[in-house]
């Protein structure tokens, strides 16, 4: 596998909304009638009421703000005080996207971790004084006047976890990536979810990688099934997704790219717009990323070739719907069997302190079988792609480490 270069993250080449802090302050200053804007430039009716079903009424009290149960810790709940509910409940984008839209699916979903999402890049921007004291909680040391730094170069990356191959069973590593021109999946109207299927299909055909593009709508139930049980394949039934609209006019328009020996992955109008997935069985984490990387590249140029990019901010990176996915969009995985250590007090807490987030051996929201689970990178901003690969390959060696001492009666 040919090692990859470094790559910086592109400039915003969507100039249709670049946003800035003190843009920001001049939009919140518009919606509280104390603009000193130009006359002459025509303004967007920033404020008005929200117009809600009776079901969505019911997730506000009889004061109008949001109703959290005692036992949600989301950081929706944490970040959104009264105050700040106030201020920015006129306010909404362009396109419409109001501050319901942004929390309705952490309302009913009382157990989400974050709770949030944005419609468009422009929700972020709008709503800023919520988001950013959010992700900062999220992501780590990241400030409002930070920037987001590319590094793909994974001849930084020193590798060598289990070499007996006694308790990886495989690795992998994938990217949430969006389009330019279009809104999130949050967002996004039926006739663009179609045209950004179209646009993607067409980037991968440029690939020449003897890969293969399957919709949802042309499987058969049993071959989703397969695909599902394989990790090769979303599945569309995400009740957070749902309440954020993700899941609107389902299958259509959603699909799968496979490489013919389905070890890189690309899938579509699931959550964003593009997941790319490397994935491979063992423990071999450069060569996955390696082939990731050279994907990333593949398709990005194969988009410009026809007037798209992905959507890159010079603060948040490259963008998505889900706060927790902004800046490199990496996510890095490894599926072990950790039987001891999985059963430890102290685990989560372990796993916490090195920077890693812990999933069900079938993905997120899944139960943890037989001590496999799946372990990953919780940092998606604030720092490079390849401190964030090695931050989960010394982590991972970490927990072997500890496993072993388990194994042998010891303490830990």
């Amino acid at each position: 596998m040919p090692r990859a270069t470094m790559i910086v993250g592109p400039a915003l080449n969507d100039d249709s909304f670049r946003p800035n802090l003190t843009d920001v302050l001049e939009v919140l200053k518009a919606a509280r009638g104390t603009s000193e804007a130009d006359e002459n430039k025509p303004q967007e009716p920033l404020e008005q009421p929200w117009v809600l079903d009776d079901v969505a009424k019911k997730l506000y009290g009889v004061d109008g703000f949001p109703l959290f149960s005692v036992d949600n810790t989301s950081l929706l709940k944490k970040t959104l005080s009264r105050e700040l509910f106030l201020r920015l409940k006129p306010l909404r984008t362009s396109s419409g996207f109001t501050l319901h839209d942004v929390i309705k699916s952490g309302l009913e979903n009382q157990d989400s971790k974050m709770g949030v999402y944005a419609g468009d890049k422009e929700t972020y921007a709008v709503f800023k004084e919520f988001f950013d004291p959010l992700i900062e909680s999220y992501q780590g040391a990241f400030s409002p006047f930070d920037n987001h730094i590319s590094d793909y170069d994974s001849r930084k990356l020193h590798c060598n976890m289990d070499p007996q191959g006694k308790y990886i069973l495989s690795v992998r590593a994938r990217v949430a990536r969006n389009i330019s021109g279009y809104a999130f999946s949050t967002l996004i109207n039926r006739q663009d979810r179609l045209s950004v299927e179209r646009v993607i299909t067409k980037a991968l055909e440029k690939m020449n990688l003897q890969g293969h593009y399957w919709g949802l709508p042309d499987m058969t139930p049993e071959e989703r099934n397969r695909l599902i049980d394989n990790h090769l394949l979303f599945n569309g039934v995400d009740r957070f997704q749902k309440s954020a609209g993700i899941l609107r006019d389902w299958p259509e328009a959603r699909g799968m790219y496979y490489n013919v020996d389905e070890t890189l992955l690309v899938w579509v109008n699931e959550q964003d717009h593009m997941r790319i997935i490397s994935m491979e069985p063992g423990s071999d984490m450069i060569a996955v990323f390696g082939r990731l990387v050279e994907g990333i590249s593949m398709i990005g140029t194969a988009l410009e070739s026809e007037g798209y990019t992905y959507q890159y901010d010079d603060h948040y990176g490259y963008m998505s719907s889900e706060p927790s996915q902004l800046g490199t969009g990496l996510r890095c995985s490894v599926l072990i069997r950790l039987p001891l250590l999985n059963a430890h007090p102290k685990f989560r807490q372990i796993c916490q302190d090195l920077g890693l987030g812990i999933r069900g051996t079938n993905g997120e929201h899944t139960p943890i079988v037989d001590g496999i689970v799946d372990i990953s990178n919780k940092q998606r901003l604030g720092r490079t792609e390849v401190e964030l690969v090695q931050l989960v390959i010394d982590g991972t060696n970490k927990l072997i480490e500890w496993e072993q001492r388990l194994e042998r009666g010891e303490s830990i």
